[in-house]
């Protein structure tokens, strides 16, 4: 009876370990939030961009998809930059859990940004 339950411990160690409880979440972790603010820029509605990392580990390397993304109203390179296809967060710098990235933006349309990757860090 001692090895059955030898076993089980074993590979429940096994499965929290190898399988990545240490690194519990992706890149859909990252929440994208964003509201029309009615402001205008140039004519062009202008709206405000939350980007929120809800991993208990920090993410570098975040990238989105971000079709179309082309503002009128300036956007710090700093803080996000894209090329009309996809677009980074504050030069791969890292978002900490429940931490925050906010920028705003004036378009025709309203960009959907869609996280595509994305480097998880745990320690």
């Amino acid at each position: 009876m001692a090895t059955p339950l030898r076993q089980f411990y074993a590979f429940f160690l096994l499965f929290i370990f190898g399988k990545g409880l240490c690194q519990p979440c992706d890149v859909s972790s990252i929440m994208v939030n964003q509201t029309a603010i009615g402001d205008a820029v140039h004519g062009l509605q202008e709206y405000q961009v939350i980007i929120t990392n809800k991993c208990i580990c920090t993410q570098t390397d975040v990238e989105f998809q971000c079709t179309g993304f082309d503002s009128v109203e300036h956007v710090d390179p700093s803080i996000f930059r894209g090329d009309g296809e996809y677009c980074i967060i504050d030069h791969a710098q890292p978002i900490w859990f429940g931490s925050s990235i906010n920028f705003t933006y004036a378009s025709k349309a309203q960009i959907r940004f869609v996280p595509a990757s994305s480097q998880i860090n745990c320690s």
